[in-house]
This record gives structure tokens, sequence and C-alpha cells, in this order.
């Protein structure tokens, strides 16, 4: 798979937020948010359970540091991975969640303004970049033009309903006029994994997804 990244797509930043969910009330701790090895910790007085809502693009990382958190802690952490849109409606219909590892900021706004966020705990914690991703062997797509040669049959996205990265792929096409010309070609999937996943099975001629998600895919071949 290469990575397309530089002047063709102009590379756009994007933030992962944390904030803890008014549910963690019921613990009845003082919490505080801290960074660890790069990443995210939560400290309580005493050692408890915790469910932790995370964006799709995050499993790697949070599967590399659940156990160091866990001994250094003495916590128990209970996961929950998926698009950002689909945890906060999970959240919003009562789902016990702790903290949310959201990878955009709409969805905390639309959970504050339900009153489900405890306030003054959200916290800017990564950035990723936006990239278009494309098989290996594929020799046909070179920069965004090439999306619309009738060789390109399906493009790979996130929901933008429910998956940021689908939503920024939308916002980022849309101020190019490109968004609605491809749409005829467009499938739309649940997380970032998932687009990821069709381009590198050959179900997608290219997908936009983050680059660290690019980085980790076996069959990965990119260019600066």
């Amino acid at each position: 798979m290469k990575m397309r990244i530089g002047s063709n797509i102009d590379p756009r930043r994007f933030r992962l937020i944390v904030a803890l969910s008014a549910l963690a009330k019921r613990l009845l701790l003082q919490v505080t948010l801290a960074v660890m090895v790069s990443c995210f910790a939560v400290s309580f007085s005493a050692a408890a359970e915790l469910t932790v809502f995370a964006a799709a693009s995050l499993a790697d990382s949070i599967e590399a540091l659940s156990p160091l958190y866990a001994k250094a802690s003495g916590n128990t952490v209970r996961f929950n991975i998926g698009g950002s849109g689909t945890l906060a409606r999970q959240i919003k219909e009562g789902a016990p969640a702790d903290v949310f590892l959201s990878a955009d900021e709409l969805r905390l706004d639309q959970l504050d303004r339900d009153g489900l966020l405890l306030p003054g705990t959200r916290r800017t914690l990564l950035a990723n970049t936006l990239v278009l991703v494309v098989a290996a062997d594929n020799t046909t797509i070179a920069t965004l033009d090439d999306l619309s040669l009738p060789a390109v049959r399906h493009l790979a996205f996130g929901e933008p309903a429910t998956v940021p990265v689908g939503t920024y792929a939308k916002t980022y096409l849309a101020g190019l006029s490109r968004w609605e010309p491809l749409q005829a070609k467009a499938v739309f999937l649940e997380n970032v994994r998932a687009v990821l996943s069709a381009v590198e099975a050959g179900n997608a001629d290219a997908g936009f997804v983050y680059k660290t998600d690019a980085l980790r895919s076996k069959k990965n071949a990119h260019r600066p």
C-alpha cells in the first residue's frame, strides 16, 4: 500500500480529544488526567475498574499501553473500541463509560451539551494527519486528480456521520469541490481500520485514513 502525502494531498492535522464521562461520578473518586508513554493515564486515589471508550485508530497504542498502566496504577481497565460517533451514541444511550478518547471534538461537544462530561476534563493529547492510501501495486493513482479516472471504481471512506476520519475527508474534499463528483465511487465503512483493510484487500482502489493507521499496515509502501 502506498501512502500519498505532500504537495498533492496537502496533509491536514487533527486532534485526539480525551474527556471524562459524567458517569465517572459513580466511582466517587478524584480523577486526574496525565500523559503517560506518549498517550494517557488516569490516576485514582484507590484502585478501581475503569471503562475507556476509545477511537479505533488508537487500538494498537491501547493494546501496548494498557498492561503498563494497569501495573503502575493497580486499576483494572476495560476498553470499548470503535468509531467515535458510534461510541458517543452509546454514551448518550446510557453505556457506562468513564473515559472517552475521541478522534474529534464534534462528538465531545455533543456530549458536553447533554451534560455527559465532567466539566474541565477535556484535554488535547495527540495530533494526526489525513492521508490517501492506495494498493502497493496501484499505478493509476498518483494525485487527487486521478481519483476521477474511470479506472478508479471504489473509494473507501469512514462514514462521515459517525467516523471522524470520514468527516475530515469529506470536509477536505468538499473544500476542493471534489466531494460530490466522487460520490458515485464512495464506499462508506464503520471505522478507519475498516477503510485501511478495504484498500489492503483490493476491495477499494484508495481510501482516506490517518497517517498512523497507514504506517501500521504490513502491506504498506509509501512515499514522502
